[in-house]
């Protein structure tokens, strides 16, 4: 934060403010007796068109209220916060406990100039800042006027350029690996405006920045294929996204040219050698609901979740789970658009597990739902659902813990213990 300064000038609006805040203050000692465990500091958000002259940030700026502004109160000695946007009337109360805090609005590379004037409730003097909150002092009005900048109301965008080094790329941080030096192209899907482009690696390893004045909700990405690493390619370039500006993150995920399946163990003469299984769950795809599932229906199977026969390694408290992987020819936004469901069935074909596709999108285009017994099987689990390629085939990853099913190892320690 920039910091703070103090105008003589301002003793004045110390006591125009008296009148005003003198009520709130009343009420907040009321509400914060001597003693008591939490204080007030109210912010007062004020937006002005140009540094004041004479440093008369209350006579030029006060009448005209920043709403719709997120404000945070930190403290500074754990750098944790209280954050709260201010009301159409530009003021915003946040209840803190005590100690001492710096104010927090908009980012700097937003803001030309930025004025904080803090004041006892009661209408005394200038607190000193950082403010203190205490058993002396509850209840705090801070006046914060901005001037924006020439970047106000641009969003910085993120892109994220990342490798698939192993399976689960989509939600697994373990599976990419940041490469830098990718250029990346983000164009708008509706007027095919340029709205920038970025290298990777140029903020931080695998990151880079573009800052959009108008963000579009659908882009275009592309990859300059001339910058990509030996081996690995973008699929499918351009590649469209939702952006948002709460989350304005773009995700680019580059496959090696030779992805595949990693072929069974063999048994010398090129002839793949079976995999032990020691459980294996049928599985399938319902249209419907698990409130009106009918497990003799027509339904399309899944490929069967399965737990490997094996000796454990590695915690011998860990809980073995079956899992599976199948790709259906449908959409993300077909889920989304209709109604259908996840059965998970015993060796008996009896359900024991069921979940409701539904949710919302992640920056991926992905969903994930959980899978809750049936019966009193016990069986629980979640599934993620994830576009591949152009998006016209979806992923399905699902995860079940059976009910009883048994630790890696007999033994399971309690923790502490």
């Amino acid at each position: 934060m920039r910091p703070v300064r103090a105008f003589a000038a301002l003793i004045a609006m110390t006591l125009a403010l008296a009148g005003i805040v003198a009520g709130q203050t009343a009420l907040a000692q009321e509400s914060t007796p001597a003693g008591a465990s939490t204080g007030v500091i109210e912010i007062h958000g004020r937006l002005c068109e140009e540094i004041p002259a004479g440093d008369a940030w209350y006579d030029t700026c006060h009448d005209v209220p920043l709403s719709g502004q997120v404000f945070s109160a930190i403290d500074t000695q754990t750098q944790e916060s209280v954050d709260g946007a201010t009301d159409d009337a530009g003021n915003i109360v946040l209840e803190i406990a005590p100690g001492q805090y710096e104010i927090a609005g908009p980012p700097d590379d937003q803001v030309e100039e930025s004025f904080i004037y803090c004041s006892a409730g009661d209408g005394g003097p200038q607190a000193e800042y950082p403010v203190t909150i205490d058993v002396e002092q509850p209840y705090l009005v801070c006046d914060y006027y901005v001037v924006p900048g020439d970047a106000q109301g641009e969003v910085p965008v993120d892109v994220m350029v990342n490798l698939c080094v192993a399976p689960g790329c989509n939600e697994n941080p373990d599976a990419v690996e940041p490469v830098d030096g990718v250029e990346v192209t983000v164009t708008s899907q509706d007027t095919d405006e340029e709205l920038g482009t970025c290298v990777s690696g140029e903020t931080e390893p695998g990151h880079c920045r573009i800052d959009m004045s108008d963000l579009p909700r659908t882009v275009d990405v592309t990859v300059n294929e001339e910058t990509l690493p030996d081996g690995w390619l973008a699929d499918p370039n351009p590649q469209s996204y939702e952006v948002y500006p709460d989350r304005a993150t773009i995700w680019v995920l580059l496959t090696a040219e030779d992805a595949g399946e990693t072929p069974p163990p063999d048994d010398g003469n090129g002839v793949p050698l079976p995999v032990p299984i020691a459980l294996e769950l049928p599985a399938s795809l319902y249209d419907g609901t698990c409130a009106d599932l009918d497990a003799s229906a027509s339904a399309e199977p899944l490929e069967p979740l399965i737990v490997v026969e094996g000796d454990p390694g590695g915690s011998p408290g860990a809980v073995t789970a079956a899992s599976g992987y199948t790709e259906v020819a449908l959409t993300v936004d077909d889920f989304l658009a209709g109604q259908y469901a996840i059965a998970v069935m015993d060796e008996q074909q009896n359900v024991i597990a069921c979940g409701d596709i539904g949710g919302v999108m992640d920056q991926a285009g992905a969903i994930s739902i959980g899978l809750v017994p049936v019966d009193g099987s016990g069986a629980v689990g979640t599934a993620h659902l994830v576009p591949i390629g152009d998006g016209a085939t979806t992923g399905i990853t699902a995860i079940v813990i059976p009910g009883g099913l048994a630790p890696a190892s007999d033994s399971l320690a309690t923790p502490g213990a």
